[in-house]
């Protein structure tokens, strides 16, 4: 339902459609949610690799060019199956990045192979985090969150309003306006004085 009500807007903000969760794998009705996402547009997800079959599954597709797949792989996850690493890991070539490496195949863009392996070195701000401009303590991620009861927040803070679902959409006209994509609803967003 997500992915049909928004994928348009998420084709039209980011390059793909991002399955996550803690394990996008783990979900009941996984396999449904990336046909149907795949329909729509090209598809991201990373996995811990838990459930090998899904994973090696994944890899295979990945390796085709069908669907983009990261396996997370470093000290803080759990050990994953050797079979599902060497799957994932054949022919590609780290990237070194100050806080973690990624390895990717060399010729990616040729050949299409979207497997990719991540391991974080140390557990610091990188990303969206690498600078505290765009953050405030308690604030997670400054953007807008979908939970899985459906509920749509301003941002990641845990006091952040909910201004809509899924299901029925932006509730309030003043957020149909709000950058969904930037920012934290305490930090300098006019739309925001308000609340």
């Amino acid at each position: 339902e997500a992915v049909d009500k928004y994928a348009d807007i998420i084709c039209e903000h980011n390059m793909f459609i991002t399955l996550g969760g803690g394990e996008p794998t783990l979900h009941k009705d996984f396999w449904k949610i990336l046909n149907y996402s795949m329909g729509k547009g090209k598809v991201w997800l990373a996995t811990n690799g838990s459930v090998k079959e899904t994973a090696m599954t994944l890899c295979e597709m990945a390796r085709k060019g069908h669907v983009a797949v990261a396996l997370s792989q470093d000290k803080w996850h759990d050990p994953i199956d050797p079979d599902v690493v060497e799957c994932f890991s054949e022919g590609l070539e780290p990237t070194d990045c100050d806080y973690y490496t990624e390895y990717f195949h060399p010729k990616r863009d040729e050949i299409g192979d979207l497997r990719e392996v991540r391991s974080v070195k140390v557990p610091i701000r990188g990303g969206r985090a690498a600078t505290m401009t765009t953050l405030r303590e308690g604030c997670p991620c400054p953007g807008v969150q979908v939970k899985v009861d459906g509920g749509i927040y301003t941002c990641g803070c845990e006091d952040a309003p909910n201004i809509g679902t899924v299901k029925d959409g932006i509730k309030e006209e003043k957020y149909r306006y709000y950058n969904l994509f930037e920012g934290c609803f305490k930090g300098d967003n006019p739309l925001m004085e308000e609340v």
